[in-house]
């Protein structure tokens, strides 16, 4: 008994994560978590820009709670939680560069853009630390892991 219950309700957390990743991926979705009791589903969504999330007046949240109910069956409650630092979060910052890579932008303008965003961050806010004190404060050069053949020509054909 135990065993089909979670089974429900893990297809019905997929559904509900692949749900709101393809609505609001605009709005910059960090991370999404879902706590259950009994009868409600309580969705706690991590975006960059909660504006786009929540819209006019809450007119779009409150769409995207009825879409969920009619998709889960059960009483949604959706709360929003801002992302304070977006530029040091993963998730965000892979979206970032996968959306520049997208666009047509060359793989090393996307590592500098990065790399400046990173550097202007730490000298406004750190700007009398040394480098080891900005290191002890959490702030770390990113590295970013690409695989694949990135030039431009096709040495194929």
């Amino acid at each position: 008994m135990q065993k089909v219950i979670f089974a429900d309700n893990l297809v019905e957390d997929y559904n509900i994560r692949k749900f709101l990743k393809k609505k609001l991926y605009s709005a910059g979705v960090s991370k999404i978590d879902i706590e259950r009791a009994s009868d409600r589903v309580k969705v706690i969504v991590y975006t960059a820009k909660p504006g786009v999330v929540i819209g006019k007046g809450g007119a779009e949240i409150e769409n995207t709670k009825k879409q969920l109910t009619k998709l889960t069956g059960k009483k949604m409650m959706i709360d929003i939680k801002e992302v304070k630092k977006p530029d040091k979060d993963a998730q965000l910052v892979a979206e970032n560069i996968a959306g520049q890579l997208e666009n047509r932008v060359s793989f090393q303008k996307s590592d500098e853009v990065l790399h400046v965003q990173n550097d202007e961050d730490r000298c406004t806010r750190y700007q009398g630390f040394l480098r080891r004190q900005a290191w002890r404060c959490g702030y770390r050069p990113y590295r970013v892991l690409q695989r694949g053949n990135h030039s431009a020509a096709d040495t194929e054909s």
